[in-house]
């Protein structure tokens, strides 16, 4: 689709893309979406594949429980597997000997369960679960 003149750079994600994200994010699209991205980006790892001019094509972040939890790629960008590529740079970076990596993948989005697996990930069917922290009150 782009030939040999499109070349694809790793970066980290930056506060130029959080907007992006949260447009394009499954889960996003809110300001509350938008402060979590937000945080994720500026507090914990992330990735980013950048096209030749420096803009985002695929970028993905992890979250507080170390698992990759929100990704989006572009729509130009699809289906020419960046996704793919995002997954395997991650995994060698984020990864160290016998510690598990993670991702949390909505039901239905069938699009990037085959990336996924091509990957070499095994899909969990054992429900999903999520923390939900809250500050203590401190007494008065």
């Amino acid at each position: 689709m782009f030939g040999e003149q499109c070349v694809f750079n790793f970066s980290s994600a930056c506060a130029s893309h959080e907007a992006l994200l949260n447009k394009g994010w499954g889960f996003g699209g809110n300001e509350k979406s938008l402060r979590y991205i937000q945080r994720c980006i500026r507090l914990l790892p992330s990735a980013c594949l950048v096209d030749g001019a420096g803009n985002p094509a695929s970028l993905g972040l992890m979250d507080q429980s170390a698992e990759l939890r929100m990704a989006y790629t572009l729509p130009q960008y699809r289906r020419i597997g960046l996704f793919r590529h995002l997954l395997m740079a991650l995994v060698d970076s984020w990864t160290q000997p016998d510690l598990p990596f993670y991702l949390h993948i909505a039901k239905d989005n069938k699009e990037v369960k085959g990336p996924t697996e091509s990957a070499g990930f095994k899909f969990a069917h054992c429900g999903w679960y999520q923390w939900t922290c809250q500050p203590l009150e401190s007494e008065i």
